[in-house]
């Protein structure tokens, strides 16, 4: 059986209740299955079950077996069961799908699932298919058997298909010329083009040497600034090396002062002594000795305190200036080291 192309294969066939058969099963093969039997053995019963199947007739119940009261009829086809009952019940069932309330008429869905009709089935007593009809009748039922319609409805749609695509092509082909016409006038311009690239590329050029320019002149800039700090650095370096050196002088200086001032103590003991009374058992010539002695200690010492003095002075002024160096640094690093940033 043909569907739109496709065969709608019949695999079984069960019969329960038809007509002389009370229970029948047919296994159909893939290809043909043809029904060989003796004369009313019930050939014509599977025949009449097809068509039921397919077409809802014969009407009543007259095809029911006389020892049952239901007849029922299962067919397989393709992957679908169908399944038509009629007695108690009266229904179609598609799968699982049951229908019912269709009259005597066929379900739409039982049409699809079979697509097949009366024109599919000939009785054995009728005429040869087609040879003894007229022909509208048989370019009505070949219709029906092909669905020449559709293919009417192919070709009116190829053939504005075709309508379609010349025009489209006329379309094209005017745009193709307009496009030469275009593409000559483009040609007599192409100078120009060639002209306004270079310029194009030029203009690049430009914007590109500027920005490098720009970016020369902030690094400059930038050079200066640290150049000029760097400078900075260096004067507060050198002026920071005197300040250690003064520094050391300082302190070499005060460990002086510190000798000095027990020489002093030590002459302001002898003073004492050679302030007391002469004793007139003591050796004169020994104290005087040690007087004269004592005498250019002193003289030493007072030249020393005045070296001390002038020391002092020199001091307090590398102190002042180291004092306005130190505020002068703090005022350029802003209280941070230079080289490592970390607060002074």
């Amino acid at each position: 059986m043909l569907r739109h192309g496709a065969i709608a294969l019949f695999k079984r066939l069960q019969i329960r209740g038809f007509q002389r058969h009370k229970k029948l099963n047919i296994e159909f093969s893939p290809t043909i299955t043809t029904i060989v039997g003796a004369t009313d053995t019930g050939k014509s019963s599977i025949y009449r079950a097809l068509k039921y199947l397919a077409t809802n007739r014969p009407k009543g119940d007259s095809f029911i077996n006389w020892d049952v009261d239901t007849t029922a009829l299962c067919l397989d086809v393709d992957e679908s069961r169908l399944i038509r009952k009629k007695g108690k019940e009266n229904f179609y069932k598609v799968g699982k799908h049951k229908l019912t309330a269709f009259g005597t008429d066929v379900p739409e869905e039982v049409q699809k699932l079979l697509n097949i009709s009366e024109i599919n089935f000939q009785n054995q007593h009728d005429s040869p298919f087609w040879l003894t009809e007229t022909a509208g009748e048989v370019s009505r039922q070949l219709n029906a058997v092909v669905d020449l319609s559709s293919m009417d409805k192919m070709l009116s749609a190829v053939a504005s298909r075709l309508r379609s695509l010349n025009a489209e092509n006329k379309t094209i082909l005017s745009r193709i010329k307009d496009a030469e016409e275009e593409q000559q006038q483009l040609e007599k311009a192409d100078g120009l083009i060639k002209a306004f690239d270079h310029i194009e590329k030029l203009q690049q050029q430009y914007d590109s040497t500027l920005k490098k320019h720009s970016r020369l002149v902030i690094l400059t800039a930038s050079l200066r600034k640290k150049l000029k700090l760097f400078r900075t650095m260096s004067e507060l370096t050198t002026q920071a090396v005197i300040i250690d050196d003064t520094k050391q002088k300082i302190m070499q200086a005060e460990r002086q002062c510190t000798g000095l001032k027990r020489v002093t103590d030590s002459l302001k003991k002898h003073q004492a002594v050679l302030n007391n009374p002469v004793p007139d058992n003591t050796d004169i010539e020994e104290t005087i000795t040690k007087y004269k002695t004592a005498c250019d200690e002193i003289a030493q010492l007072e030249l020393a305190i005045e070296s001390i003095e002038d020391f002092e002075t020199e001091i307090y002024e590398w102190q002042t200036k180291r004092k306005t160096l130190s505020a002068s640094l703090k005022k350029l690093t802003k209280n941070k080291c230079p080289i490592c940033q970390r607060p002074m």
